[in-house]
């Protein structure tokens, strides 16, 4: 602006005052490019070297403008003219081109000055419309040769199937215009097909240029990606891709996974290049086969909100009678199986505990625990305990037995230790707080405690699942002194009420024998087996008898044998003496 006050200033000076000598013209424009019917300020100052005829005048390819004609000799512009500045509009027939302003002094031969300005004839330069997609959106852009963008106007409009669709967009400064078609606009639906699409180019409130372009409405195209198999807690990472580039935050896509007693749902937003990434959180869903089923709705639903259409009918074919009652038969509609597997982990399932946790006993005598397993998550389908006296020299384990629930399929009893293996083949257990899983039955043998554990070598569920029980030890306290009492008593009557043949130590020999070889005892259980055991006599051993029992017994009976027979013979030897 100041520069342009500043020529202006030259020029009126130069005008008032002369310089002497060579003849020069300063020609001032207040544009560089004007569109046809517009108008250009054109200043010219012009020291004469002496008076002479001036002629003022814009040209162009074919035409011209006369400013100023004088034959006469004058010695400044304004005498020559009236005037030193012009506002001029530019003829509307005016072709696009170089224009000049030309300033002619004539001091005997002519002296020609000019300067260059170019004349725009507003006109669409370049215009491609993409392919739309069915009630979707795109971004256009058309460029436009124009002299001044803030006059300019473009008109965009989509004819076809009885449906018209109008924008309007402005120019930016260097002559571009960007505007969207939203076809989601369009009172009804504009179906696939071919339209006529045309631009108007307006300048100045007046059209100057149109364009017809044909256009095609797609229909949409929806699919999904992901791996056909996720392990349990994994992420499920779906990739959802569309042909609707261009429409970022397009939301008329829902993807719903379904499965035994589970429903999730994702309603997806697009970016800029028509895709999208969806995950879905895995942790807790059982394993089994899931559905993933992904809609594309086109935003044309009626007769339902999208939510609820995305809870009750997500898997509504488009072809069925009902869609178009929603207006969703219009849909594309695509699913994918996945599975679900879960890793063979191991789950706490609360304690094994043996009732009562402690007994009390007398040598000789047999205690029974019942073990059981607490707070069972689910169903046990197989298990393996193993069993432990920590002191087997005050107590052994003399039986183990499992409940009718139980398959045996192994078992074996050792004095310190036993161990058994059973299957639920008939699926009879289920979650439950309490489960008898085995009677253990310990013989005391000597004066004194020790602790009994178990210890779950294998224990899994329905599923096939390794299940982690905590395992709390019990206490067996064994007393001797009132059993040696009992058999001391014992012996006493039997030999006030028994003659010494009556005694018949043979059978506690062979019992005896029978502990010896029955030492260490193993068998597999099956179905035979067991049909065998059922009836038979208990050994010695399942009686309570032990080997330091017997000896006890033993020993005592002699002693008192041995003192009773003494007595006797000292007896008669004094009635022998006295008699004497």
């Amino acid at each position: 602006m100041r520069s342009s006050i500043a020529i202006i200033a030259i020029l009126i000076l130069s005008t008032l005052f002369p310089a002497e000598g060579k003849t020069e013209a300063l020609i001032y424009l207040d544009k560089e490019k004007v569109s046809v019917g517009d108008y250009i300020r054109v200043d010219v100052s012009v020291s004469f070297e002496k008076p002479s005829p001036i002629e003022i005048l814009i040209a162009s390819k074919s035409d011209a403008i006369w400013l100023c004609k004088n034959e006469s000799k004058v010695s400044n512009v304004s005498e020559g003219c009236g005037a030193t500045s012009w506002s001029v509009r530019i003829p509307e027939n005016w072709e696009s081109g170089d224009c000049y302003v030309k300033v002619n002094v004539h001091e005997g031969s002519s002296l020609e000055f000019s300067k260059v300005f170019k004349v725009i004839r507003p006109k669409i330069v370049e215009a491609k419309v993409p392919e739309l997609v069915y009630q979707g959106k795109k971004k256009v852009t058309v460029k436009a040769e124009i002299a001044d963008p803030s006059k300019a106007k473009l008109q965009f409009r989509l004819l076809g199937f009885n449906s018209r669709l109008d924008f309007q967009s402005d120019f930016d400064k260097d002559g571009i215009a960007k505007f969207e078609v939203n076809l989601r606009d369009v009172q009804n639906e504009l179906k696939p097909g071919y339209y006529i699409a045309e631009l108007k180019l307006f300048y100045d409130g007046k059209l100057f240029d149109t364009r017809s372009l044909t256009v095609e409405i797609v229909s949409p195209k929806l699919s999904i990606s992901f791996g056909d198999e996720v392990k349990a807690g994994d992420p499920l990472r779906v990739e959802v891709s569309t042909n609707r580039d261009g429409d970022a935050e397009y939301s008329g896509i829902f993807i719903v996974l379904v499965g035994k007693n589970y429903k999730a749902k994702k309603f997806v937003e697009l970016g800029e290049d028509g895709k999208a990434r969806i995950t879905f959180e895995t942790a807790g869903l059982d394993e089994g086969y899931y559905t993933l089923y992904a809609r594309d709705t086109s935003l044309t639903l009626r007769n339902i909100d999208l939510r609820n259409f995305s809870n009750f009918h997500y898997a509504l074919d488009p072809s069925e009678s009902i869609a178009k009652f929603f207006y969703a038969h219009d849909d594309v509609l695509v699913f994918k199986t996945l599975r679900i597997v879960r890793e063979k982990v191991s789950k706490p399932a609360g304690f094994l505990v043996f009732e009562p946790f402690a007994r009390e006993v007398n040598c000789g005598d047999i205690a029974e625990f019942e073990v059981f397993l607490l707070d069972l998550p689910a169903g046990i389908s197989s298990y393996e305990l193993r069993f432990l006296v920590f002191n087997s020299s005050v107590a052994q384990i003399s039986e183990v037995v499992t409940p009718s629930w139980a398959n045996d399929v192994y078992k074996a009893v050792f004095n310190e230790s036993a161990r058994v293996r059973a299957l639920d083949i008939e699926d009879k257990v289920r979650k439950t707080e309490k489960l008898l899983i085995a009677k253990v039955k310990v013989l005391g043998v000597a004066e004194g405690s020790t602790e009994i554990n178990v210890d779950a070598i294998q224990l899994s569920d329905d599923e096939g699942n390794s299940v982690v029980a905590v395992a709390r030890n019990a206490m067996i306290s064994v007393n001797c002194r009132a059993e040696l009492q009992n058999l001391e008593n014992t012996s006493i009557k039997d030999l006030t009420n028994k003659t010494m043949n009556e005694i018949e130590p043979r059978s506690a020999w062979e019992s005896l024998q029978s502990l010896e070889q029955d030492k260490s005892r193993e068998f597999f259980a099956t179905n035979e087996t067991l049909k065998e055991a059922i009836g038979k006599i208990p050994k010695p051993k399942e009686l309570g008898a032990s080997f330091r029992d017997l000896f006890l017994t033993l020993a005592i009976t002699f002693a008192f044998a041995t003192t009773l027979l003494g007595r006797r013979l000292n007896s008669k030897s004094d009635e022998e003496h006295g008699s004497r």
